[in-house]
């Protein structure tokens, strides 16, 4: 009887201590695996509709880092993540307590296209921010293009562009909100987002509705977009003067169309009313419309109560034609503009450095000559899009000036290439890289 009261006390003895090494294993395993906040592993499933939730985490003295990634298919994604880590994952201790999270969103953009946008915090303040939407079907990343339709993807970079404002010239900015162009952003089905500078900026998808691809965007205003130029780059500017003409203007487009070429066309504003069209083209091609008055009207010779009712009406009729409302050059009748006119009117004011002489010669081989002979690198060339001529003239020397290494710009592109600043209440005649 003994002997089975003391095995029993054995056996008890036996599986206590079994009891105790483990309690004081798992005791021992929680003190030593490290303890995260908790608002760094906390996972928010409704902003996370595509792709297996994956996190990935670290934590020393000094840094606490946590990576809350999505696993897509493909190795295009993959190989993006592998990038944000690297990138945001300090590669030497902090000298100071640091805690890094990145955390993101996913949706289903539609059948063959997927979003992923991240979120970095340092400390619990937002640092940066990083987006991407790829095509499962390719394995390649899509711009916003391939969901817009032209005119409102113009439309949306100039909005974005005029919501976060830029410096002249600054390449890459223009490149990032070019729709095009831009691979740092992200859609759901409700907010389109751009990543620009590593802060985000949100667009409803709902006040979209006519920028997609599945709408002809016809009601969408047009706008005038700065591709950005290489002030080390031979640039010249054509202007063309006293249209909108029905026939020569469009045969003027055709050709720097044709060649790639970009032209600035300062209209009469008498002359705008049915060749609204035109005036769309021009700018949907990238051209850039300004302001020649409204019935050519010599500033120097009225008083200025005249000469901004000729300003306006015109800035009235070119908003009216295509919806255009940003900032438009001036270029006076005759060339006159004195220290009156330009002290009174806060716009920026341009003439030129070549005459063409169309409106005097009217022959399209002597204008041809004229303008090869006389242009050079920062040069303002005048002509007239009223003249058939004149037209014509384009096709004898615009290819040569592309092939010499001219690159025909507008003038708001020539002068931003080369100048710190535009100024209004001034006139400008050229934009030499040395001015």
């Amino acid at each position: 009887m003994m002997n089975k009261l003391n095995k029993k006390y054995q056996l008890l003895v036996v599986l206590g201590s079994l009891l105790a090494v483990l309690v004081v294993g798992l005791l021992v395993t929680r003190l030593l695996k490290p303890s995260y906040p908790k608002y760094m592993t906390k996972v928010n499933e409704d902003i996370k509709q595509v792709g297996s939730h994956r996190t990935d985490k670290f934590k020393d003295d000094k840094l606490t880092y946590v990576f809350h990634y999505p696993k897509i298919k493909g190795d295009a994604m993959d190989s993006y993540i592998e990038e944000i880590d690297k990138k945001y994952r300090p590669q030497s201790t902090p000298e100071n307590k640091e805690e890094i999270l990145i955390d993101y969103e996913s949706y289903q953009v539609n059948d063959t296209n997927v979003s992923v946008l991240f979120t970095i915090s340092k400390n619990e303040e937002i640092i940066a921010h990083e987006g991407r939407v790829l095509n499962l079907d390719t394995q390649e990343f899509s711009s916003p293009i391939a969901f817009l339709n032209q005119r409102g993807a113009r439309k949306l970079s100039y909005d974005l562009r005029t919501s976060i404002g830029y410096k002249n010239n600054d390449i890459p900015f223009l490149h990032a909100t070019d729709m095009n162009e831009a691979k740092d952003w992200a859609m759901s089905q409700d907010i389109i987002t751009f990543v620009v500078n590593q802060k985000r900026y949100d667009y409803n998808r709902s006040e979209l509705a006519n920028y997609f691809s599945d709408s002809n965007g016809e009601d969408i205003p047009s706008v005038y977009l700065d591709k950005g130029t290489d002030p080390k780059e031979k640039l010249v500017a054509l202007t063309f003067d006293d249209g909108p003409h029905y026939a020569y203007t469009k045969q003027v487009l055709d050709t720097l169309d044709k060649h790639n070429a970009k032209g600035t066309f300062f209209m009469l504003g008498s002359r705008i009313a049915g060749q609204e069209a035109l005036l769309r083209r021009s700018l949907d091609s990238g051209h850039q419309l300004a302001n020649h008055s409204f019935s050519h009207k010599n500033f120097n010779a009225n008083d200025q109560e005249v000469v901004a009712s000729q300003i306006f009406e015109t800035n009235q009729e070119i908003k009216r034609a295509t919806g255009l409302e940003s900032k438009i050059m001036i270029r006076p009748p005759y060339g006159n503009a004195n220290e009156e006119v330009l002290k009174n009117n806060d716009h920026t004011f341009v003439n030129w450095t070549v005459d063409s002489y169309d409106w005097h010669d009217k022959d399209a081989s002597k204008i041809c000559s004229v303008v090869k002979d006389h242009v050079f690198d920062g040069s303002i060339v005048l002509m007239h899009d009223i003249y058939k001529s004149s037209a014509d003239a384009l096709d004898c020397f615009v290819e040569d000036l592309v092939n010499e290494g001219y690159k025909l710009v507008t003038v708001e592109e020539l002068l931003k290439s080369r100048l710190t600043e535009i100024k209004t209440h001034a006139i400008y005649y050229r934009a030499k890289l040395t001015d």
